[in-house]
């Protein structure tokens, strides 16, 4: 991810979305949080992890895209 980062500039206005489901996807939440991106945690395994916030499973982090990319102006 640092390297992803590091690499490409991110367009202005945009905001940072990583979500992920199992333990190394921790290593991650920091570098996307230190850029005041959004760090999404989804299982029970994660569910104490330093994300900013968490899913219990992958439905509702697909409806919530999916409302994200269709919400109006959008």
């Amino acid at each position: 991810v640092e390297y992803l980062l590091a690499r490409d500039a991110q367009p202005a206005g945009s905001i940072l979305v990583y979500v992920g489901d199992d333990d190394k996807d921790e290593i991650a939440f920091g570098p996307i949080q230190a850029r005041d991106g959004l760090a999404l945690a989804v299982g029970e395994r994660l569910r104490a992890s330093g994300a900013d916030g968490w899913f219990a499973s992958p439905q509702p982090v697909r409806r919530w895209l999916e409302q994200l990319v269709n919400r109006p102006g959008h």
